[in-house]
């Protein structure tokens, strides 16, 4: 992707005279829109292939939502972080299948497991990788925020259980993924000290 974001930069850059001065800072911007967007299509690729649905929106919408603060596992390099994304991605998606093929499509399993999922990740949040460089003030803030999303979604999941909606499984393998993915950040001690 770093080769992808270099051409792209300097074919942009290809008229301008004294273009090293900027091409630190258009590489940026090309490297920010290349990985949203390829993340984007990845999520999208995945999603329609375990859900089959519309349901890739709701399960990128919530896991978006819950890894912008909680934070999580994160890798230096793309290419890496893409594969590992979505082989976790296909994890979380058997073993919700495995639970519903065990326990029956009962929504209450699902409700009860997710509810526990989201307090383990309100509790561990925010996970200081480096890319953050968070301050104590600063974490405090996501640890609300992310309290006040997990309610939300404890509320979204609570009416979705109780109406039998296809939802509960896109948001279950979304909690689930961020769940794995800040395990893996305390697990390997990827956390740096607060600023």
């Amino acid at each position: 992707m770093i080769k992808i974001c270099e051409y792209v930069t300097d074919w942009l850059l290809s008229e301008e005279k004294d273009n090293q001065k900027k091409r630190s800072l258009y590489l940026y911007v090309v490297h920010r829109y290349v990985s949203t967007i390829s993340f984007s299509l990845v999520i999208g690729f995945i999603s329609l292939f375990l859900f089959r649905s519309v349901m890739p929106v709701v399960f990128s919408v919530f896991l978006v939502t819950l890894r912008k603060y909680s934070g999580g596992y994160h890798l230096n390099n793309a290419d890496v972080c893409f594969i590992s994304s979505i082989f976790i991605t296909i994890i979380a998606h058997y073993i919700s299948r495995w639970l519903a093929n065990s326990y029956g499509d009962s929504g209450l399993i699902f409700f009860i497991i997710s509810v526990a999922m989201l307090a383990v990740i309100v509790a561990l949040s925010p996970v200081n990788h480096p890319n953050l460089h968070l301050t104590k003030n600063e974490a405090k803030a996501m640890k609300m925020h992310i309290a006040k999303i997990s309610a939300i979604i404890s509320a979204v999941l609570a009416v979705s259980a109780a109406v039998k909606s296809e939802m509960l499984f896109p948001i279950f393998v979304a909690i689930m993924t961020d769940f794995i993915l800040i395990a893996a950040a305390k697990l390997t001690h990827q956390e740096m000290k607060y600023i």
